[in-house]
């Protein structure tokens, strides 16, 4: 009776690994997402592992399309056609033809994308903070202003960031101890 029991319990604990792995793999894996749908579900439509030379996306020139090797037959698809890619274990979504790169998505969905801006020791690489309410509405700058005029109805929402947040800069802050953004965090807890 031990023996078939220790048995049962090895092998639930063997799937239980090889289900874990399988979920690492998909979520590792980079690929092109087709629609804001399979963004959010994450549902990768061409999945390659993660390798530079299997996926082309956005170079130094800012291609117009995408290039994707699936089981060894090249794909090109134009970047007007797709909603956005994973690549690395990271997602970006496009919007007017320029990647954003996700890094938030509880309620409110947060991008990131850097972008080159002259300085006073010559041209600097910036992180600037974008925003939609939606992952298939538009991309706007995370700023108070809009903030406001996007979550108009959502008072508790927008007192809560008036109260916080003191500048436009603060609102890209992270929050280490809790893993994620601070706006992010106000989001959840004012808007149900």
């Amino acid at each position: 009776m031990k023996k078939s029991a220790s048995f049962f319990y090895s092998v639930a604990l063997l799937m239980a690994g090889m289900l874990i792995n399988n979920h690492a793999k998909a979520q590792s894996a980079s690929g092109i997402y087709l629609s804001a749908e399979d963004f959010t579900n994450h549902k990768l439509s061409y999945t390659v592992e993660a390798e530079a030379r299997h996926v082309r996306f956005d170079g130094l020139f800012n291609w117009s399309t995408i290039r994707v090797n699936q089981n060894g037959t090249p794909v090109v698809l134009k970047k007007d056609q797709i909603f956005g890619y994973r690549q690395n274990g990271t997602d970006y979504r496009y919007f007017k033809n320029t990647a954003y790169k996700m890094v938030a998505e509880k309620g409110i969905y947060l991008y990131s994308a850097y972008q080159v801006e002259p300085g006073t020791r010559g041209v600097k690489r910036v992180e600037n903070f974008y925003f939609s309410q939606k992952p298939d509405t538009a991309l706007r700058p995370l700023t108070m202003y809009n903030l406001e005029t996007s979550f108009k109805n959502d008072t508790q929402f927008l007192y809560a960031v008036e109260g916080f947040f003191k500048s436009d800069k603060q609102l890209a802050d992270y929050d280490s101890k809790l893993g994620e953004y601070k706006l992010e965090y106000i989001y959840a807890q004012t808007v149900k």
